[in-house]
């Protein structure tokens, strides 16, 4: 096994020192010909920014037709079921299969008087030493009474706040206990614990950093979301004051998110009230695009599970649908995903199964959506339909509810964190010794045999400091194109280096800041370009760097929707570079951090097309990655389930003895 020399590791994970100066568009450089510029156009109309979008777009929507298609031929009971069967199963493999369940350890540790109300707090294990915080919310009259199971938004206080502990007081005002509990990352359950009392993270961020985690890991995010819900059910089905086969759920949106998977893929719940979440992909896409990790499942629109099936996986049992007028996610997909709701209950016998309730409010668990879901459960579960009317409540402060002294189950003796968890997990599938194929099996990366032809066009010339350059747009595949540069080598240079660039922020970072003058002193062929995603190709926006983030975290759920990655998009978009220079002696790859990892793949998958590359050492591996919760990795610098299969270091072995240098420009 070929090994880096530690100095030679020190050296490439110092990043690119290409100086501080920014030009303005236009502005001249030093020296420099003001003809040149690094921007690219429009292509077919579409802006350079708009193109990554636009294409994950396109495969989605056309995925999307596909799924809508299967849906039409639904005629029958034996065609839904066959459906159902069908989805169920991969929606359970893509969050990757569930855990064997192990002894739940429940108790009770503290009980609260409510206003009607009374509350126990409850500790679990949905995984042995993987704790679970909840609150048992119990009416005040004789039990037995059916059980509720209630999954919270992203609340940073999680089942403390205002608007869901008063949801749990009127259902159990009107006779059903309600196990409203801590999601992962909230409330009692912060993966990253602070010393202090103000969390290092808010709920989406902390959701963003263990979502990667798990990607990588080979499993989904919500994949132990959910399975703290079905533990949870697990749990009421034990008490003897509970009603073992009359089950509810709801929550509203990060938890309307929640309840829509469990409703869908656990039999147990009878009734079901998921609010201000469902409104159907194409929707999503077309307004606010892909939320939180847990939202999103890997290739589920490629593999047509859409945001109705969560309610027709269920079908005919009974469904109401909780929407807000003006929330942002969007009433008019909301209004899709019943109507095709409504016409599978219908043909299942059951129209009267499904329903929705729409109230004239931003998005929230409003006290008309809150009494809604009341009077629908309370239907089901109890034969009672009569109206529901919140009266005044007064609630509990947060801190009697914490089912921990400090607040935080990690600072318990033995709580195992998620990060534990995946560390573990991680152990059990690391790879050894993959091969190219199975690399590029599980990367989704192709030969470059078999990628598209790469068509040229040149958009014009130019000369910089005496050197010839064109404008070239290099189309590749329906949708994609790279915006370059494009410099011949000069004629009296003997043996001319051919050169790919691919500086941090993108082809107009390396004319500004000089690193793309220091490859063109030597004479050589260079060409240079943004990656998707990168430099140019990055979507604008106006608010820094954690906007930033935001796009890359964007796009990259876009691609994992469909079935892609980001890494996968850049290595080919590499390799058809490679193939546009066609040297014959290999081609120089000099690159930044940003396009580090994937260039990794291309040179490991085809280093013969390579002289050398010079880059920046991408983190030790994925692996420690997922044991570290320092460590930080870009949303789209990650392989779905790539540890199941490979890690960096394995793509680093592959490539040829000195061809891996550290970076110098």
């Amino acid at each position: 096994m070929k090994r880096i020399p530690m100095q030679t590791r020190r050296a490439f994970l110092k990043t690119v020192g290409l100086g501080t100066a920014t030009l303005a568009c236009g502005q001249r450089l030093p020296g420099a010909n003001p003809t040149l510029s690094p921007h690219g156009g429009p292509v077919d109309g579409v802006a350079p920014e708009a193109m990554l979008d636009k294409y994950l777009d396109g495969l989605a929507f056309a995925a999307l037709d596909r799924r809508q298609a299967a849906y039409e031929t639904l005629k029958t009971p034996a065609d839904i079921q066959a459906y159902q069967t069908r989805l169920r199963s991969f929606f359970v493999q893509q969050l990757g299969g569930f855990p064997e369940r192990t002894p739940l350890q429940a108790r009770v540790v503290g009980q609260v008087q409510g206003d009607g109300y009374r509350i126990e707090k409850v500790i679990y294990e949905s995984l042995p030493g993987y704790l679970v915080t909840a609150n048992l919310y119990l009416p005040t009259t004789p039990p037995p009474y059916p059980g509720v199971l209630f999954s919270c938004g992203h609340s940073a206080n999680g089942k403390a706040i205002d608007t869901y502990q008063l949801a749990c007081a009127l259902m159990a005002r009107h006779g059903l206990a309600v196990l409203s509990y801590d999601p992962v990352g909230q409330g009692e359950r912060l993966q990253y614990v602070p010393n202090g009392a103000k969390p290092l993270f808010g709920p989406t961020q902390e959701h963003h950093l263990l979502g990667l985690r798990c990607r990588l890991a080979g499993v989904e995010l919500a994949r132990f979301f959910i399975w703290d819900g079905m533990r949870g059910i697990d749990y009421l089905q034990t008490r003897p004051d509970i009603i073992a086969d009359r089950i509810g759920a709801t929550g509203n949106s990060g938890g309307g998110t929640l309840t829509s998977y469990l409703m869908a893929l656990d039999d147990r719940i009878t009734c079901a009230a998921p609010s201000c979440y469902l409104t159907g992909f194409r929707r999503l896409l077309q307004t606010i695009g892909p939320q939180d990790y847990e939202q999103n499942i890997y290739g589920q629109i490629e593999g047509g599970l859409d945001h109705a099936d969560y309610v027709l996986l269920r079908a005919p049992k009974p469904t109401l649908m909780c929407v807000a007028t003006h929330d942002f996610f969007d009433i008019q997909g909301a209004w899709d995903v019943f109507r095709q709701s409504k016409r599978i209950y219908t043909r299942l016998g059951a129209p009267e199964c499904v329903d929705l309730v729409e109230a004239d409010e931003k998005h929230g668990f409003s006290v008309r959506l809150r009494e809604g879901a009341t009077r629908w459960l309370r239907r089901w579960l109890t034969g009672i339909d009569a109206p529901v009317r919140e009266t005044a409540i007064k609630l509990p402060d947060e801190k009697s509810l914490h089912c921990t002294a400090e607040g935080q189950v990690l600072r318990l003796p033995g709580a195992r964190s998620l990060f534990d968890l995946l560390a573990e997990h991680e152990a059990r599938s690391q790879p050894r010794r993959p091969t190219p194929a199975a690399i590029r099996n599980a990367a989704g990366i192709r030969g470059v045999g078999a990628l598209p032809p790469v068509r040229p066009n040149k958009t014009g010339d130019f000369s910089w400091e005496g050197r010839a350059g064109e404008r070239v747009i290099l189309t590749y595949e329906s949708g994609l194109w790279l915006s370059a540069l494009h410099f011949p080598a000069r004629a009296a240079t003997a043996a001319p280096e051919t050169i790919l660039y691919l500086p941090d922020g993108g082809k107009k970072a390396g004319v500004e800041k000089g690193g793309l003058g220091k490859l063109l002193g030597g004479g050589g062929r260079v060409l240079t370009f943004d990656l998707p995603g990168l430099g140019e190709m990055r979507t604008t926006v106006s608010s820094g760097g954690a906007a930033l983030d935001a796009v890359d975290r964007r796009q990259a759920q876009k691609a994992m929707l469909v079935g892609r990655n980001l890494v996968a998009l850049r290595a080919e978009a590499i390799l058809l570079g490679l193939r546009f220079l066609g040297a014959a002696g290999g081609v120089r790859l000099v690159c930044g951090k940003d396009a580090a990892i994937a260039a990794l793949h291309a040179a490991a998958l085809e280093p013969e097309l390579f002289s050398s590359i010079d880059l920046p050492l991408p983190p030790t591996g994925w692996a420690e990655f997922v044991r570290n919760p320092r460590l930080t990795l870009a949303a789209g610098e990650v392989v779905p389930g790539a540890l199941t299969t490979y890690d960096l270091p394995d793509l680093i072995r592959l490539i040829p003895t000195g061809k891996l240098r550290s970076a110098s420009i």
